[in-house]
């Protein structure tokens, strides 16, 4: 107890209970000098009071006329000096002026980890869907002298409360209602999820009981924590200056988890009465006006960043950006950047805004064309304006990526390509001379400037309707960064700019996928801190409420597939890795490197893939060993010896037909894969094992998938066959999984904690179990797609097992909608129909509103945290919504590297808005499962 002749100036009292070993001890350190700025070993060391875990220590601070604010950690120091800190945030303490001697007593809590609690302390709750709408400011401690009472400050974590709820403290003294929840202590949300509230209470009072409640302000009705009763203790001191400060940690009195349901939609799919051929920023507010009608309250975007290379097809896909921040001019709502537009010009876009909204699909060059147009006319209006009142102020916020962006589009425009490389002047750039040509450029850079002005203006004037209406918005990370943009450009130290990132064969691609962007120097970027990786999360924390992570098991380890060699992903191996030594192979029997590290190609493989042209290609092609003069064995020629240069050399033959071209390509490509081993393209001598090594190509048929089995594999003899089988299970799934979570961990703290994003992560792919307890570990939401397993040996994902972090949802837009999923294979759509839905009559061809429904439903009442659909999955419940056929659906083609990004919803979102039954209907199932 501290005594009254002991206090000068500020005592700050910490109490908290600790569970330790023998041998352990407990400091507490902070941001001041005091707390040891953050530097354990200088940290105030803590007393065990040898009373149910609990330890205390003293700090002592001057008085002050100023606000002060201290953050600080509880900090484990084992025998040997290791540091276990405190999980989640940091504890902290707002002071207000404090002038008079006085105690202040920390009641604290230490931290545990609570993953949920954590997600619902992020943005996508706090900041909209049960967001504040009038909070009520915290108070900062203050002292004010009352011999008889003690002032007494309360703190807790509860970030479970919806917007008509509020907090209340109840207990079994007077200043707490003595146990009637209407008369409790009504809490404060002005730092919402914390909520503070502060009271003077009579010392007699002391030791009192409390809980929590929370009060539901529409009906009155109570919600009481479901635990003991909480104890505040009695006083420290017998000093009449104290301040109590009851410092609790996650409360939940809510006991229902939240569960929601959200909509899948890409911007450019968007249609409403304003739209100008394609989804615009502005078109997100019906959106959100649909979401509220149909009790969605989540709307999930594919990537919005510039792609402008060309103002081509190849622009239309979404996360080839040319930039991680900037946002896509085409998406700009001409009609809303001014009221004073010339009466002739307005006339001029609606008459093109009639026509594009004609088309079933997005014309993408067209509309482009259209938008930058009419942009650059606008701009003509604007420019004075801007340049006065609002360019400083904007490139004060974003100049550090709009600089960089907006010279490199103007460059772009001037040299007529985005390959910086083949720039005669300024193809590599430093930071000093990129703000020097800047302040050069500035005039020539200004409609630029202006340009992601409006575009950032129009976009956040959605964001926050959103928020104020209770929806969230999601955004997507693309893994990759185009090799043609502004971070290879300005930042070429952060890729591996050699090497292309992709994926191993899926249920996407029986090839794999090249998706021709660098991969990054992770090593690179951890020398400062991931800096770029903090301003690229911030950026996005700016325009959504949570993040979609494409491809999080690139964060992991990413599947690298050399630029110079290779077309497709088949013949790509992951980073970072651990391949096999000579030694290892050896003793495996694996000695014959020739034997499995070249294409195995004998004159009956070369019959079965090109038969009549089996001799012209053999002599074309390749060059024959003369081992066998009945089966003899070949080598590729070394101008044919990779996919680039068959390519190459198959685009420059003129003497063969289309047909035979890309058969040829289809049969080459298959035999320069037709390997067991590749060697690591920058350590000569380690090797990995080829992946899907079995097989040698998969081809699709309406009856399902026909696999081959590779050749390479099948010749060799029995022993090595099975030797081979059972290292590649090896080393895919196991080997390497302990390097891949060691090296991912850093990777996951900076998505998780530079923003408050809640993060989820599109988990699909070639997975282990040591990446998927990471990812469970890491609170980050994993994804679910019932039509693909992440069980290797089921055929479907189990929705009664989907765990609660994570999101159900039965396409997206990488694959073929309900309808088009259920029309591909007859084999699939029998197994669902017999082993999912239990049914015993024939199965359909084709999949009906009914059954669609089902589908749906399963997914709903799934234990997921989101339910989301794609919008076409959700209207095509009603027969009479089904305008589009099921292949028309499809958003993307995954497996086609050409692919048009076009999709167009075909019904206005003035029209779902208005359909009483659609909405009625969608928002009783949301209703019955509990996702609202």
């Amino acid at each position: 107890m501290i005594s009254a002749t002991s206090v000068n100036g500020v005592i700050v009292h910490f109490h908290v209970r600790v569970s330790t070993s023998y041998g352990q001890e407990v400091r507490v350190c902070g941001n001041i000098p005091e707390l040891g700025i953050w530097d354990a070993k200088k940290a105030i060391k803590m007393q065990f009071e040898n009373n149910l875990d609990f330890w205390s220590a003293d700090i002592k601070l001057p008085k002050s006329n100023e606000d002060r604010t201290i953050e600080y950690k509880y900090v484990i120091v084992n025998d040997d000096n290791s540091e276990q800190w405190e999980p989640e945030q940091n504890h902290k303490l707002v002071f207000g002026a404090i002038n008079d001697d006085c105690v202040i007593n920390i009641e604290d809590h230490f931290h545990w980890r609570d993953n949920v609690l954590d997600a619902f302390s992020r943005a996508t709750f706090v900041g909209a869907i049960n967001s504040r709408e009038n909070p009520v400011q915290s108070q900062p401690i203050t002292f004010k002298k009352n011999g008889a009472h003690i002032q007494t400050f309360f703190s807790t974590n509860c970030p479970y409360v919806r917007p008509k709820q509020v907090v209340r403290i109840v207990g079994n003294v007077p200043e707490l209602g003595n146990w009637n929840p209407k008369n409790g202590l009504v809490m404060r949300d002005g730092c919402f999820p914390i909520w503070t509230a502060n009271k003077e209470f009579a010392k007699s009072s002391f030791p009192f009981e409390y809980k929590y409640v929370i009060e539901n302000t529409e009906d009155g009705t109570f919600l009481w924590e479901d635990c003991e009763n909480r104890v505040c203790p009695a006083p420290v001191s017998v000093n009449e200056n104290l301040i109590d400060y009851v410092q609790d940690w996650f409360i939940c009195p809510n006991k229902n988890l939240f569960k929601g349901m959200g909509i899948y939609v890409p911007l450019f799919s968007l249609r409403t009465n304003e739209s100008q051929g394609i989804g615009s920023y502005t078109d997100l507010k019906k959106c959100v006006d649909a979401c509220n009608k149909m009790g969605a309250s989540l709307i999930q975007l594919l990537p919005i960043n510039d792609t402008t290379e060309k103002g081509e097809w190849c622009d239309s896909y979404p996360y080839r950006q040319v930039s991680c921040f900037a946002l896509h001019p085409v998406y700009i709502d001409l009609l809303a950047i001014t009221d004073k537009l010339p009466a002739a010009m307005k006339k001029e876009i609606l008459e093109a805004k009639e026509k594009f909204e004609k088309y079933e699909q997005v014309e993408y060059p067209a509309v482009f064309a259209f938008k930058m147009k009419y942009l650059k006319k606008i701009f003509k209006l604007e420019k004075e304006n801007f340049a006065k009142n609002n360019l400083d102020k904007f490139l004060e916020k974003t100049g550090s990526w709009l600089k960089p962006y907006a010279l490199f589009c103007l460059l772009r425009d001037e040299y007529k390509t985005t390959e910086f490389r083949k720039w005669p002047k300024y193809s590599t750039i430093s930071p000093a001379e990129l703000e020097k040509v800047c302040k050069e450029k500035k005039n020539e850079l200004l409609e630029i400037y202006w340009i992601q002005y409006v575009a950032d203006k129009q976009f956040k004037e959605s964001y926050d309707y959103a928020t104020k209406n209770h929806v969230a918005l999601k955004g997507d990370l693309p893994i990759g960064v185009n090799i043609n943009s502004v971070e290879c450009w300005a930042f070429p130290q952060l890729f591996r700019l050699h090497m292309c990132a992709g994926a191993p064969p899926d249920d996407f691609s029986s090839d794999g996928q090249n998706w021709g962007f660098p991969t990054y120097d992770w090593e690179a970027m951890e020398k400062d801190g991931f800096a770029w990786w903090r301003s690229r999360l911030t950026r996005m924390a700016e325009l959504y409420h949570q993040l979609r992570v494409d491809h999080i098991l690139g964060f992991f380890r990413i599947w690298e597939i050399p630029r110079e060699t290779c077309v497709r992903g088949l013949l790509g191996h992951f980073f970072p890795s651990v391949p096999f030594t000579r030694d290892e192979l050896n003793g495996m029997g694996l000695w014959d490197i020739d034997r499995l590290t070249k294409p195995y190609i004998r004159w009956h493989i070369l019959c079965d893939k090109f038969h009549g042209d089996a001799e012209y290609v053999s002599h074309k092609y390749f060059n024959s060993k003369g081992w066998n003069a009945q089966d003899d064995y070949y080598d590729f020629k070394p101008e044919f010896d990779n996919e680039k240069k068959v390519l190459q050399a198959l685009e420059n033959d003129k003497t063969l037909s289309d047909e035979k071209r890309e058969h040829y390509k289809y049969c080459l490509f298959q035999l320069i894969g037709n390997v067991i081993l590749i060697e690591d393209p920058e350590n000569k001598g380690l090797y990995h094992m080829r992946t899907e090594v079995l097989k040698d190509h998969v081809e699709a048929t309406k009856e399902g998938p026909v696999v081959y089995v590779s050749s390479s594999w099948n010749e060799l003899d029995e022993g090595l066959k099975q030797r081979v089988k059972e290292e590649a299970n090896k080393f895919f799934y196991e080997r390497m999984t302990n390097l891949w979570v060691q090296k991912a961990q850093p990777k996951l703290n900076i998505l998780k904690n530079a923003t408050k994003m809640l993060i989820c992560g599109e988990d699909l792919g070639q997975i282990t179990a040591g990446i998927i307890k990471a990812i469970d570990e890491s609170a980050i939401l994993s994804l679910h797609v019932q039509r693909m397993s992440k069980i290797p040996e089921e055929d479907f994902d189990d929705y009664h097992k989907f765990g609660y972090l994570s999101v159900a949802c039965p396409s997206t837009h990488d694959t073929s909608s309900l309808r088009g999923w259920w029309e591909e294979t007859k084999a699939t759509r029998e197994n669902f129909w017999y082993n999912i839905l239990f049914r015993h009559d024939a199965c359909p061809e084709t999949l009906s509103p009914e059954v669609q429904e089902d589908i749906l439903k399963q997914n709903i009442w799934s234990n997921s945290m989101w339910a989301i659909f794609l919008l076409q999955d959700i209207t095509s419940i009603f027969p009479e919504l089904r305008l589009q056929s099921a292949d028309a659906e499809r958003i993307n083609i995954p497996a086609d590297p050409n692919h048009k990004w076009r999709y167009r919803y075909p019904y206005k979102l003035e029209e779902l808005i208005a359909n009483d039954k659609l909405n009625s209907h969608v928002m009783q199932l949301v209703r019955d499962s509990h996702r609202i």
